[in-house]
């Protein structure tokens, strides 16, 4: 969970409206022009080498590595050995199936599947119930004055376990109010890794369950906001589980349902095996077939008065699917993206020119979007980035 500024959405993990780029694709109907005019997509390629050869001061057009969309990870540490120790307080409503979830998710399939791949893993779980009602107002400063006062009341001890890397959670009950109006947060205090969950009156026990688990995953994966954590990396901003606020492995696909198992409400969470598999990247989700393209992992660099021709590969289990394409975030004059095709084929690559006219201003950064349809069983999202140098 991010920062101050970003967190677990107060909304149902399906329910948040994001920015459409399918309806923003009208602008951008160049894609379609070019795939059903063979000329204009000659003179596009024409135009681009014309283009290389008059105004190009020598370098050539610089297209990075094709791939799927994966989280890189930063200079941090995962846990691998994470001890969870869960706090409820008195007003926590079915506070017993917090602590049988607590108990539940270190063997879990769930933590088997969004954690594949990074390292990370819970290797106990300890639950205090704390003796009185949750405030009515808290801080991420009152977590940490809560747990120091539990340790000093003789609530639990100042180590739960000689085991692994604590993880403290605390667990406030439905008229608590957060500070930042978040429905849960992790966080780090010095040595400590800590968090809360407070969904307030808006889901039931279930909910609580997926906040916890929610916070869970992030708390592994990105402990300390610098290990994978996607903020820095502008490719992520418009995923279709998480929108533009979006930063780690849970917030990615916060808007797509819970899963139940074992009787608990778990969510899905971004999975960069899954997407290295030409599969839906959260995970788990109902079985559904999938198509997407892979896009550049950076930035296409082109000079002013260059255009290049980059072959997006297709991968998924779909015979073919509708590919439409939108702008995003940031635009610039002189400066575009045309597709040769609008639908996709898994084994056939679809060429996508990016071009940067004469006039285009050096420096200049432009960001697509290519929308895989309805149709593909999952909104993906190719983000299409380039760059004037």
């Amino acid at each position: 969970m991010r920062r101050p500024t970003l967190g677990f959405l107060l909304v149902a993990a399906c329910s948040g409206a994001q920015p459409d780029p399918v309806e923003d694709a009208g602008p951008l109907d160049s894609g379609a022009r070019d795939a059903g005019s063979p000329r204009d997509a000659g003179s596009a390629r024409d135009a681009g080498a014309r283009d290389s050869g008059t105004f190009d001061a020598g370098a050539p057009p610089f297209v990075p590595p094709l791939g799927p969309l994966t989280i890189k990870k930063g200079a941090g540490s995962v846990l691998s050995d994470a001890w969870l120790v869960t706090l409820s307080h008195s007003d926590v409503p079915a506070d017993a199936r917090i602590a049988e979830l607590g108990d539940y998710l270190p063997d879990s399939g769930w933590l088997r599947a969004v954690g594949d791949g990074y390292g990370v893993g819970i290797i106990g779980h300890t639950h205090y119930a704390i003796p009185r009602a949750s405030p009515s107002m808290f801080t991420n400063l009152s977590v940490s004055t809560l747990i120091d006062e539990g340790i000093d009341a003789g609530w639990w001890p100042a180590r739960p376990s000689d085991a692994g890397t604590l993880v403290w959670l605390a667990v406030y009950g439905p008229n608590a109010l957060p500070e930042n109006h978040f429905s849960g947060e992790h966080f780090a205090n010095g040595a400590r890794v800590l968090g809360w969950v407070a969904p307030r009156a808006d889901g039931g026990a279930g909910w609580y369950q997926t906040v916890l688990a929610h916070e869970v995953i992030e708390a592994l994966t990105d402990p300390r906001f610098n290990a994978y954590f996607t903020t820095s990396d502008p490719l992520f901003n418009y995923v279709p589980g998480g929108g533009n606020l979006s930063g780690e492995v849970a917030d990615l696909c916060q808007r797509f349902p819970a899963a139940e198992e074992r009787g608990f409400w778990l969510p899905p969470s971004w999975s960069n095996r899954a997407a290295e598999a030409g599969r839906r990247p959260c995970v788990p989700l109902a079985p559904a077939q999938y198509g997407t393209l892979w896009g550049p992992t950076a930035a296409v660099v082109l000079s002013p008065g260059q255009s290049v021709d980059v072959a997006l590969p297709a991968v998924g289990d779909l015979a073919s699917w509708d590919v439409q394409l939108a702008p995003a975030g940031n635009q610039s004059d002189f400066t575009d993206v045309t597709l040769r095709s609008t639908r996709a084929t898994p084994g056939t690559p679809l060429v996508a020119t990016f071009r940067a006219h004469f006039f285009a201003a050096p420096g200049s950064v432009a960001d697509f979007l290519l929308v895989s349809a309805a149709d593909s069983g999952y909104p993906g999202v190719t983000p299409l980035r380039f760059t004037v140098r």
